[in-house]
Formats: C-alpha cells, sequence, structure tokens
C-alpha cells in the first residue's frame, strides 16, 4: 500500500497544481493507449495535440469533439508510426457532434481498432461526451470498451498580451471504463488544460495521466508564426533532457506533421487530409440565406438560419447583433399584429364596415398567416361594398373642395373593394386627370425658379408636382438638381451667417448688416436673418445720426476734412443714406470754393516771386478739387519753376564750397533745358575759370609743401585737387613721389 501511495504521490500532487489552474490543455495519451497516437504524440515524448482538430479525439477525450464544430473527414496516409487510421466527424447545433475512427495497428498488442463518439455543447464554455471503442485482442476477438469527458473553456475576452492569457480549456477523461479485466487494462483517468498566449500564437499544454498502477505529467508548447507552419516542443516530467521537437505544415486540407522520435531516435512525418467546410463557412452560407430569407419577409424561416450561424459562430458579434434584432421585430410584430387585430375588430363592433375591411386587408397582406383576417375579409366585403357606394357623395365633396390629394389616397386606400362600381371607376379617372393637369402647371412653374435661381420656390413647385403626378418626365431629377443646388446655397448661407455673426461680435454692425442683406438677397425667407436686420439696424441708425450731427458741425466751424470724415463713415454704415449724401454734395462744393480761393492767393505769390508758398496754396487747392485740370496744370508749372530756383541755388552753394562737378552738372542741366540762358552760360564759364585757378594753386601749394619735406602736407593736398581734377597727370606724378619719400622715411627708422 505504501509503495503505491508513494507511486501516485507525484500526480495527485500534479493534479492539484493543475486545478488551480498554473498550466495549460494538454493532450497526452497513457503508452497503453497506441491507437490514438500521432506523429506529434509518439515524436514529441507523448505530447498530444488533438484539441478537436480531428475525429481522434474522440479516442482520448470524447468531449473534445463538441470544440470541432466541423464535418471533418481525417486519414493518416503513412504508416511511419506502425499504424493507419481514418476518421470523420461532423457537427449539428441540434445534435451535438458525432465521430468515427477507425485503424489497423501493424505492431504492438492491441491490432484492429474501431471507436464511436458523441458529445454536446452545454452552455457557459461546458461540453460533454461518451464514445465507444472496440479493439481487437491477440486471441482475434473484439473487446468493448467506453469512456466519458468533459470540457471547458470560458468566454472569449480581450485581456492584453501581459495580462491573463486570452484562451484557457480544461478537459477531464475517464477512459477503459467498461474493458474486460482480463485485458489487463485498468480505467485511466486524464486533467489537463491549454492556455493561449500572445493572440493565440503561443499555446502551453499540460496533462496529467493516472491509473490504479501508474501516473505520468506531459508538458507541450506550440508556437504558431504563421497560418501554415507551427512549431512544436514536448517536455515529458518537464524533464528538459527528455525534449523532443516538431514541426506542422498546413495548406487548406492537406497537413503534415514532422515529429522526432525520441523512442527510436529518428524524424518521423503523417500526412493528414481534411475534408469540409469549416465552421465560419457554414455560419456564412447560413447568414445569406437568413438575408434572403428577410428579403422575402419570412421572418421566422430567417430567425431560424441566424440563430444556426450564431451556433456555429459564436464569436461573431454580426450574427449575435442580428440574429437579436430579428427576434426583437418578431416580437414587435407579434405585438403589432394584436394591436392591427384589435383596431379592425373596433371598427367593425362600432358598424364601420369599410373601415374594418380595410384593416383586415392590411392584416391580410401584412401578416399572410393570420386566420382571422382571411375568414373576416369574405364576411365583410358585402357590408363594404354597399357602405362604399354611400361614401360616394361625400368623395365628391371633397373634389369640389379640391382637396384632390386626400381624395386620390382614399380612392387607391378602397381600390379593389368593388371592381365592378363603373361611377365610382369614372369618378377616379376624373380625380386623376385633375392632378395631372394640376402637377402639369406646378412642374413648369417650377422649372420657371429653377431658371432663375430661385431654388426655395423651384423647390416647393417641383414638390408639389411630383404629389400631383409623380410621372411627370425627369422630375425626380430635377428636384435632385435642386435639392443639390439648395445644399450648397445653404453651405454659403452658413458660411455668410457665420461671418456676420463675428463681425457683430467685433461691434463692427455695418459689415454685418450688408451680410445679412446679401442672405436675405439669396434667400427671402431667412428668418435668422431678419431677424438680425431688425436688432442692428436701429443701432446703426442712431450711430448714423450721431455722425451726421458732427459732420454738420465741422462744417459750420469751416473744417471740411473733419466733416466729410464724418460724412463717410457714416455712408460706411448705411449706403443710402439720403440726409449723408445731401451733406456730401454740400461739402463737395464748399471745397471747390475753398479751392478758389487758395488758386487766387496762389497765383498771387507767384507774381511777388514767392513760388514756395505758391507751390503749397496749389497743393491744397488740388486736395480740395483734384478734378479740376487747371489747378493741377498750375501746380505743375509752379514746382517746375521751384524745382530750377532750388537747383540754381544748390549750383552756386557747390561753387561757394569749391565742390566744382557738381555744381557744373547742375549748370549744364539748366543750360539744356535753356540753352539761351545768359545767366546760366556765364555762370558755367566763372565756373570752370575757378576750378582751373583752384587747380593751379593746390598743384602750386603742393609742390611747395614736397620742396619743403612736408610729405604728408603735400599728399593731402594732391588729394584735393585730384578730387576736383581726377585726370591731372601732374599731381598724380608728384602724389605718387611724395608716397614712395613717406615709405622710405619709415624703413630708415
Amino acid at each position: 500500500m505504501k509503495r503505491q501511495f508513494r507511486k501516485l504521490c507525484p500526480a495527485v500532487l500534479l493534479w492539484m497544481a493543475m486545478l488551480a489552474g498554473a498550466f495549460g490543455s494538454v493532450l497526452g495519451q497513457n503508452r497503453l493507449t497506441a491507437p490514438t497516437l500521432d506523429a506529434r504524440s509518439r515524436g514529441l515524448g507523448g505530447i498530444s495535440a488533438s484539441t478537436g482538430e480531428s475525429p481522434v479525439a474522440l479516442l482520448w477525450n470524447p468531449a473534445n469533439l463538441a470544440l470541432l464544430r466541423r464535418p471533418v473527414f481525417s486519414m493518416n496516409v503513412n504508416r511511419v508510426f506502425t499504424y493507419n487510421q481514418v476518421g470523420v466527424s461532423d457537427f449539428r447545433p441540434q445534435i451535438g457532434a458525432l465521430g468515427m475512427v477507425a485503424g489497423r495497428l501493424v505492431a504492438g498488442m492491441i491490432g484492429d481498432f474501431a471507436a464511436f463518439g458523441w458529445a454536446r455543447p452545454l452552455g457557459a464554455g461546458l461540453a460533454a461526451g461518451a464514445n465507444l471503442l472496440f479493439t481487437k485482442n491477440a486471441a482475434g476477438r473484439w473487446d468493448g470498451d467506453f469512456g466519458i469527458g468533459a470540457a471547458w473553456q470560458p468566454a472569449a475576452n480581450s485581456y492584453a498580451m501581459s495580462s491573463f492569457p486570452a484562451s484557457l480549456r480544461l478537459f477531464v477523461s475517464f477512459l477503459h471504463l467498461g474493458r474486460s479485466s482480463k485485458s489487463g487494462l485498468v480505467p485511466l483517468f486524464l486533467l489537463g488544460t491549454s492556455l493561449d498566449f500572445w493572440q493565440g500564437k503561443l499555446r502551453w499544454y499540460s496533462e496529467g495521466q493516472v491509473s490504479r498502477h501508474s501516473g505520468r505529467w506531459l508538458n507541450g508548447i506550440e508556437f504558431q508564426p504563421l497560418r501554415q507552419i507551427t512549431l512544436r516542443l514536448g517536455i515529458p516530467e518537464l524533464k528538459i533532457q527528455d525534449f523532443a521537437w516538431g514541426i506542422g505544415l498546413n495548406a487548406g486540407s492537406f497537413r503534415l506533421d514532422i515529429a522526432y522520435d525520441s523512442e527510436q531516435k529518428r524524424i518521423q512525418a503523417t500526412q493528414n487530409i481534411l475534408f469540409g467546410r469549416e465552421p465560419r463557412q457554414r455560419a456564412k452560407q447560413l447568414y445569406s440565406e437568413g438575408i434572403a430569407l428577410l428579403k422575402r419577409k419570412e421572418f421566422l424561416q430567417a430567425e431560424k438560419k441566424f440563430r444556426s450561424a450564431l451556433n456555429f459562430d459564436p464569436d461573431n458579434t454580426n450574427y449575435t447583433q442580428i440574429y437579436r434584432k430579428v427576434r426583437n421585430f418578431i416580437q414587435q410584430r407579434k405585438i403589432e399584429e394584436q394591436r392591427l387585430q384589435k383596431k379592425a375588430l373596433a371598427f367593425e363592433n362600432r358598424g364601420q364596415f369599410l373601415a374594418a375591411y380595410l384593416k383586415y386587408r392590411d392584416l391580410a397582406e401584412e401578416y399572410p398567416e393570420n386566420e382571422v383576417a382571411k375568414d373576416k375579409l369574405s364576411i365583410l366585403l358585402p357590408l363594404a361594398q354597399y357602405e362604399l357606394k354611400l361614401l360616394l357623395p361625400k368623395l365628391r365633396s371633397y373634389y369640389e373642395r379640391g382637396e384632390l390629394l386626400t381624395l386620390r389616397k382614399i380612392l387607391e386606400r378602397v381600390k379593389g373593394v368593388s371592381p365592378e362600381d363603373t361611377s365610382l371607376q369614372r369618378f377616379a379617372v376624373r380625380v386623376n386627370k385633375k392632378l395631372k393637369e394640376l402637377g402639369e402647371e406646378h412642374y413648369y412653374i417650377g422649372l420657371g425658379y429653377l431658371s432663375q435661381k430661385r431654388f426655395w420656390q423651384a423647390e416647393r413647385e417641383l414638390k408639389l408636382a411630383a404629389q400631383y403626378d409623380p410621372a411627370l418626365p425627369r422630375i425626380r431629377e430635377y428636384l435632385q438638381d435642386v435639392h443639390n443646388q439648395l445644399v450648397r446655397v445653404e453651405a454659403q448661407i452658413d458660411s455668410l451667417k457665420r461671418v456676420a455673426k463675428q463681425a457683430e461680435t467685433q461691434g463692427n454692425y455695418a459689415q454685418a448688416i450688408r451680410i445679412y442683406h446679401r442672405i436675405v438677397a439669396i434667400h427671402p425667407g431667412d428668418g435668422e436673418s431678419e431677424l438680425a436686420l431688425k436688432r442692428l439696424e436701429p443701432i446703426v441708425e442712431d450711430q448714423v445720426q450721431k455722425l451726421l450731427k458732427r459732420a454738420r458741425a465741422a462744417l459750420k466751424r469751416g473744417s471740411l476734412e473733419a466733416a466729410e470724415q464724418a460724412v463717410r463713415r457714416c455712408l460706411a454704415l448705411k449706403g443710402g443714406d439720403e440726409q449723408a449724401l445731401a451733406l456730401s454734395r454740400k461739402i463737395k462744393e464748399r471745397k471747390k470754393m475753398r479751392a478758389a480761393e487758395l488758386a487766387a492767393r496762389a497765383d498771387a505769390l507767384l507774381q511777388n516771386g514767392k513760388v514756395a508758398q505758391a507751390v503749397e496754396e496749389l497743393d491744397r487747392a488740388v486736395r480740395y478739387d483734384p478734378r479740376n485740370s487747371v489747378y493741377r496744370k498750375k501746380l505743375k508749372e509752379a514746382r517746375a519753376k521751384l524745382d530750377k530756383k532750388l537747383r540754381w541755388q544748390k549750383a552756386q552753394n557747390a561753387l561757394a564750397a569749391n565742390e566744382f562737378d557738381k555744381a557744373e552738372k547742375i549748370v549744364v542741366d539748366l543750360l539744356a533745358a535753356e540753352p539761351d540762358n545768359q545767366q546760366y552760360a556765364a555762370f558755367l564759364k566763372k565756373l570752370r575759370t575757378a576750378k582751373n585757378r583752384y587747380v593751379t594753386f593746390l598743384l602750386q601749394n603742393g609742390i611747395h609743401l614736397y620742396s619743403e619735406e612736408k610729405y604728408a602736407e603735400a599728399v593731402q593736398t594732391f588729394n584735393r585737387l585730384l578730387a576736383v581734377d581726377p585726370a591731372n597727370q601732374t599731381a598724380m606724378e608728384y602724389k605718387k613721389r611724395t608716397e614712395e619719400k613717406i615709405r622710405a622715411l619709415e624703413r630708415l627708422k
């Protein structure tokens, strides 16, 4: 007993740790269950990864079939592990998952084997199932065996990678519960988990196996860098030295598993070909079928399709939402059906047989399965026809009052109640003819407004035309065109309103009023702009009156500039103000009078030789009367005369300052303008004589200073000479000699 306890103690501790959630799922097998081993099982140190990916799962955990959720036909086409097998399974939301596996072991304790399994999801991520296994023993007899199991997977969550893993699975199985004790096999208990990390790309497996004689602990890791490639590592008993590796390759329905067999010390491979659609594909087809049923208004059948799609793809939020919407719609539809039926019954009880008949007809059209509506229609039809004959005079009164649209709705409503009533048919034709005439009238009025870009009026008329006669040519096209234009114009108006409000906030009421007037011109019925004008125009009017008062006062005291500025501001606030315009005309007259006075004063100053003062007066006169060509001409002549006088004075000043070149240039220009002016000619002659004398004096003085060895003063004198006469060769030569003397003296020092 103590020996058995020592053997079971590690396994018991393992199960307790696993139940605490320390590791993830595992799919491992006892060595006595050879038929369940695949390439990953043997090649990865006993670690199996059959998490519902093939029908073989029912051999070790029948409940795992519930996680398959897809029809599969799996066939092992190689015999690398001395066995060959084929399996098929399917999942139906109504009954759960069904699977069957058959195989043959070439060498070992067990020969042929066959297994059948069933499992069903129980909700909240829980699934349970059972299997039946038949094996052929060495004596050629078939032994029966069965097992039960359960699997649990929590609802999908959205944890971050650094938090708890996003996917957890727990598996429990009891195998060999019915096998004969003579076979030497005892019941086997398996407990395993799997954890997905890193958005499902990394998975850790762990499984404990225990029987009455032994216990094992198997672990494994899978990493899927790409959808088609899976890397695997098996670590039995967490002994790193016993690790094994494997690679899985997937391409559509083809699967190839390559693993290193740690027992045979060689690489092995197993090929599987899977057939059948994935659950998402089946869910997508069911969803499409449900949409088609919705379009045909077959809501109950559509609800069933959406429910089945949700069973195949329970994590799809779109399927969940549309299923809930359809279910809620069906409930509301039932409520509406009952309400409509009650309303029809109320009309019937009040003796309003025509109204009751119409309601029952609506009920029958909307809810074809309603038998009450069908019965009531046949009963109420004669009474409704009789009541309709009594209603005809009232319909004619609608026609006389011009309520044609209402009349057409009534006639369309009662259409089909009494098809043999020719008087009612003739009246309907008459009403339709009148409606077409009205529609055509509004149609052409609307087109006229559209050509004038009066879009609001055009929209109103065209909408009326479309109500009266929807068959008018291009009526929908014109309405769409008007709508597009209105969208553009309304966007423009919104932009103008924003600018106007900003101007009003800044106190620029005149600009705001101009913008609001522009908006009203675009859209005459804009109430917001009209209210803004009513609010702002009194404020502007008060400012205008204050400015007019200021302008009159300035005009009275003779300040024409101040008066004109006040009037200009007044017109900026209110451009068409009559008082401001009259005052502006009066200011212009006063300015002309002032200009005439200034021009006369300028003439007198010119006669006295006061050219500068005359120019100032004429300049003011032109500013007061800028359009007077006489004043502008006099100002031009006076400025020319003043300019000549100033230039003549500059020439004289330049001569006095010995600036001969500057004086000569001015006099030459004056002579070019007046060649016969003797004063300018005499001044030029005098200028050149003075220049020659000045040059001669400087040259003699410089030579004298040179001879007295006053070299610095001599250089300065020669520089002054060359500034007046740059081409004087004698001065240039003496300057050169003087500078050489200065350099020679500096070298002697």
